[in-house]
């Protein structure tokens, strides 16, 4: 049994005038919005296994590999524009300082302790990697203020109490060899 609808005579209702000039346009624009939407759902997905795979490639880095800066450096082709790009700056960055770059271990770390993006534990542990390096440097004085900043903070306070405490014993033992030889230190 079929159902056929009466037409009526009158005047058509407004639905059904909207429907026969627009119906295609709506149903197209439906389609395009569910498309748009299953596209963005994918495009996620795939961003989190790209970082998922991130994580265990930078993961099985050791700093201790001399292959490690070759490898660093196709991360971050891949990945340094995800929320894995500052941990593999950090990851460079001690790398370099292992290898004695001082000034590119520098470099790195200040990428990371100004990157906006980078979460509070990677500014952090770049500010503690701030003050290795001018205490490698040389320069105590920088050094004090950041291992001070980092005992601040509160995560790394252990570490940098520890090294605070070497830095007061090598500036009492210059300054006990300078008092051994009649200078100034």
């Amino acid at each position: 049994m079929t159902f056929k609808r009466k037409a009526e005579p009158g005047p058509v209702p407004l639905v059904e005038r909207i429907w026969e000039t627009y119906g295609t346009w709506i149903t197209g624009a439906i389609v395009l919005a569910l498309a748009a939407a299953l596209g963005g759902m994918l495009l996620q997905r795939h961003r989190e296994n790209r970082f998922l795979m991130g994580v265990a490639d930078l993961e099985t880095i050791s700093q201790d590999d001399p292959t490690a800066a070759m490898h660093l450096k196709h991360l971050e082709n891949d990945y340094g524009d995800t929320p894995l790009g500052p941990r593999i700056q950090l990851k460079w960055a001690q790398v370099l300082y292992r290898d004695g770059d001082f000034d590119g271990a520098e470099k790195r770390f200040k990428q990371v302790a100004e990157n906006v993006k980078a979460g509070r534990l990677e500014r952090l542990e770049a500010g503690l990697g701030l003050a290795y390096v001018a205490q490698e440097k040389g320069d105590l004085v920088e050094a004090r203020k950041r291992y001070e900043q980092a005992e601040k903070d509160g995560l790394f306070a252990f570490e940098a109490r520890r090294m605070l405490s070497l830095l007061d014993k090598m500036q009492k033992n210059v300054a006990s060899r300078a008092g051994e030889k009649g200078t100034k230190p």
